[in-house]
C-alpha cells in the first residue's frame, strides 16, 4: 500500500495505480505552472506584491536548482513513476533498432553526463560567437546527441575489451 492505494499489479515492487499515475501527471503539469506564477508574481505582474504564501513557502523551493527542495524531489520522483509506468521494459519499443542509442546511453550514463556538461559548456560558447539563431541551435544539439552516442558506444565498445580475447589463446 503506497499513499493509502492498494494494488494488485506492480511493476517491480513499485506499485501500477491508477490514482498515483494521475497524481505524478498532475504534479508534472503543475511544476511549470507553478514556476511562470512564481516568476510573474516576484516581478510584481500578477500584483503589486508577492503573495506571502508564494514569497515564503513557494519561492525557496522553486528558484535556483542549488537546492534539493521537496518539491524537485517530488517532481523528479513523478517523472521517474511516470516513466516506469508507461514504458516498461517488456514493451516493444525497447527491442526496437529506434531504441538502441537511448540504451547504450543509458547503460554509460555517468560518463555521458559528465560528457555532455563539456558540450553544453562548448556549444554555448559557440551560439555566444555566433549570435546564433534557431537553425544553429538545432544542428548544435542533433550533433551533441550523435556525440554523446558515439561516445557510449566507443565506451561500451572499450568495456567489452576485445584486445584481451584476441590475447587470451588456447593453452
Amino acid at each position: 500500500m503506497v499513499l493509502g492505494v492498494k494494488s494488485t499489479q506492480t511493476v517491480g515492487w513499485v506499485p501500477k495505480s491508477n490514482f498515483l499515475m494521475m497524481l505524478a501527471a498532475a504534479l508534472i503539469v503543475s511544476a511549470p505552472l507553478l514556476r511562470v506564477t512564481t516568476f510573474l508574481d516576484k516581478r510584481h505582474f500578477l500584483g503589486s506584491t508577492p503573495h506571502p504564501l508564494l514569497s515564503e513557502i513557494v519561492f525557496p523551493y522553486v528558484e535556483g536548482k542549488t537546492n534539493l527542495s521537496p518539491l524537485r524531489l517530488f517532481h523528479f520522483f513523478a517523472l521517474i513513476y511516470l516513466g516506469a509506468m508507461l514504458f516498461p521494459r517488456n514493451l516493444s519499443f525497447w527491442q526496437s533498432r529506434w531504441a538502441r542509442p537511448l540504451m547504450v546511453i543509458g547503460q554509460n550514463s555517468l560518463e555521458i553526463f559528465c560528457f555532455g556538461v563539456f558540450l553544453l559548456y562548448l556549444v554555448r560558447s559557440i551560439v555566444d560567437w555566433t549570435a546564433g539563431g534557431d537553425i544553429l541551435i538545432l544542428t548544435l544539439n542533433l550533433l551533441g546527441f550523435g556525440a554523446m552516442y558515439l561516445a557510449a558506444r566507443a565506451l561500451s565498445w572499450k568495456n567489452r575489451q576485445p584486445w584481451q580475447a584476441a590475447t587470451e589463446g588456447p593453452a
